[in-house]
């Protein structure tokens, strides 16, 4: 997955890694769930 941050930098902060993290989590939910 390609993630487009707005500070143009391909290195992601903690914040995004934090954001990153509980998004999968939520995904992995859902598909289970469903």
């Amino acid at each position: 997955m390609i993630h487009n941050y707005p500070s143009g930098n391909l290195t992601p902060t903690s914040a995004d890694l934090n954001i990153t993290k509980k998004s999968v989590m939520h995904v992995n939910l859902w598909i289970l769930i469903h």
